[in-house]
């Protein structure tokens, strides 16, 4: 009798996605989820799976360095629950990889890794986000065009945690007025700051009547 991974166990099934990373739907997902630079922003459409992909690298990085501490952030701590919480918990997380702390936003797996949610609400005082001292590995800030570059450069001051190979900040926007902070932060390209763009037809997984609408 032949046997296929779907009859696999879950806790294996589980390790084989741990260890290959997920299915892309198009190839900017695929080079945003490979990409070692510093800065990369991923931007697109509705249903181009931006905040998908994002998740799919924080559960990854989650399971090949045990212990790394990641960040996602919003810009409203309001929103989070409603964002990419919901993503990450629905579409990517298996059920029972670990635990989940709703006071300080946090799910912490067997393995120490884990993955913080955190608003970048400003501080009535300072205008900057109030996320305080916290260490980071890697860093996503979703619908990042709602943010301010001190936002931005605020995450990227936390990305000192010294358990994996490289650090990065990594955003998903909606496609944004030429005009825009960054816009002009990854225009053009270099090594340091990679740009993807993908339209809502990159995604072959989409409902016919939704691209349509």
């Amino acid at each position: 009798m032949t046997l296929s991974l779907l009859d696999a166990p879950k806790p294996l099934l589980r390790a084989i996605r741990a260890e290959l990373g997920p299915e892309f739907v198009n190839d900017q997902q695929r080079r945003f989820f490979d990409c070692r630079a510093p800065e990369v922003l991923y931007s697109g459409a509705f249903g181009a799976g931006k905040s998908r992909i994002g998740c799919e690298k924080a559960y990854w990085l989650s399971q090949r360095y045990p212990g790394i501490p990641i960040g996602i952030f919003p810009k409203y701590a309001v929103t989070i629950r409603q964002s990419t919480q919901e993503t990450l918990f629905r579409d990517v997380v298996p059920r029972g990889s670990g635990t989940w702390n709703g006071t300080t936003r946090t799910y912490r797996f067997h393995n120490g890794s884990k993955i913080m949610f955190f608003g970048l609400d400003p501080d009535i005082i300072t205008g900057l986000p109030r996320i305080g001292s916290v260490e980071l590995g890697w860093a996503f800030i979703d619908e990042a065009a709602e943010c301010n570059e001190a936002d931005w450069v605020q995450v990227q001051g936390r990305l000192r945690w010294p358990g994996i190979p490289y650090h990065q900040i990594a955003g998903a926007t909606n496609p944004a007025s030429p005009l825009h902070w960054l816009k002009k932060r990854f225009t053009p390209p270099t090594n340091d700051r990679v740009y993807l763009h993908a339209t809502t037809l990159d995604n072959p997984r989409l409902p016919a009547d939704y691209i349509v609408n």
